[in-house]
């Protein structure tokens, strides 16, 4: 059973690693931008605050799954999109105009690094 679940988790996190691969080379189109993320994350309206909960839950847990960051039993989704918009300006992503998922990644890994 033990067994099971490792490949399981090592299937999601190369799947996870490709579909980054291919929002890396993806459209302007197809992939939301740091900058339009950190535009409809401050937004104050019920529909965009719950989008932005979604969008950094998933970016959670991609930075949590590919081994980018290490958070803390009790972090929670408050917390994480405080940190999110909080550097998302100063981000090197955001700068570059590189897509929402890379300046998650970037954040989180900063903000939660794993310790060896």
């Amino acid at each position: 059973m033990i067994r099971f679940f490792k490949k399981i988790s090592t299937m999601a996190a190369v799947s996870l690693t490709l579909a980054v691969g291919y929002v890396s080379t993806a459209n302007s189109e197809t992939t939301l931008s740091a900058r339009n993320a950190y535009s409809l994350c401050t937004t104050e309206d019920m529909d965009w605050i719950n989008f932005c909960n979604g969008l950094i839950q998933g970016y959670a847990d991609y930075a949590s799954l590919s081994g980018n960051a290490c958070f803390p039993t009790g972090t929670t989704r408050t917390t994480l999109i405080t940190i999110y918009i909080d550097r998302l300006p100063s981000s090197q992503a955001y700068n570059n105009n590189e897509s929402a998922l890379v300046a998650a990644v970037e954040i989180l890994s900063r903000a939660y690094a794993c310790r060896g």
